[in-house]
């Protein structure tokens, strides 16, 4: 029997086919002056009113790096904290007409932000809030970032904070080869049935490690084209 697929995925996809088609649709309708009497009773039908579709989207695209990576440590990757210059991260972020995301350095010296967000839901107004660690090695920024009901971080490579931020989250192959060859420390997850997935949980990661995988020693273990976040600067 085929294995569900977890609840994050059922929403990367349904948003996925949500984007796909009826948006394009709207925005056709709207400039051709069309009903969209329809679009919207479709967007009702899902519960994701037409002006907090940006909000799923960009929830999701935080889900991908609190619940959706393939490689997750049990400590913040990096040794050395990173030196957060207040002026480059605190402000309000967003994804392309989409709600904002209020970051701010909780700790210049520790590497350490706090991350805010709103979600709007017809029952309530939901603040979410995340400690994310920034390190750094070999000249790159890594971030590690852990709700309080998860046993493990979810890691990504970070870009330094300019209009845009990025972060990237890393594919599984490299890290399982060298998890089961004893060259790393941690396990490959299995799932309900022993069976083993492409989840890895690692001991850790240290500066030398990172390096390594900044020189390309480890191979591809970044997908540079599809970064799991992308914001925009809006204001200080």
């Amino acid at each position: 029997m085929t294995k569900p697929l977890p609840l994050t995925r059922w929403v990367f996809l349904l948003t996925g086919i949500y984007a796909l088609v009826c948006v394009p649709a709207i925005i056709l309708a709207e400039r051709l002056g069309w009903s969209q009497r329809a679009f919207r009773s479709l967007s009702r039908l899902y519960s994701v009113p037409m002006k907090n579709l940006s909000s799923v989207l960009f929830v999701a695209s935080l889900l991908a790096l609190t619940s959706c990576a393939h490689v997750t440590s049990k400590q913040v990757i990096g040794d050395t904290p990173a030196k957060l210059d207040p002026k480059k991260w605190n402000g309000a972020w967003a994804v392309a007409d989409g709600p904002l995301i209020h970051v701010r350095v909780k700790s210049a010296d520790l590497g350490l932000l706090e991350v805010a967000w709103l979600e709007v839901e017809e029952e309530a107004i939901k603040l979410t809030r995340l400690d994310v660690r920034i390190t750094e090695a070999g000249g790159w920024l890594w971030a590690s970032s852990k709700e309080e009901k998860d046993k493990a971080f979810a890691i990504a490579r970070i870009s330094e904070p300019d209009q845009d931020l990025l972060a990237w989250t890393m594919e599984s192959g490299p890290f399982i080869k060298r998890v089961k060859s004893g060259e790393l420390k941690g396990e490959v997850l299995k799932d309900d049935k022993g069976k083993e997935t492409k989840d890895v949980l690692l001991d850790g990661l240290h500066d030398a490690d990172l390096k390594d995988i900044k020189d390309g020693k480890w191979g591809e273990v970044f997908d540079w084209g599809k970064p799991a976040l992308n914001v925009r600067r809006l204001r200080d």
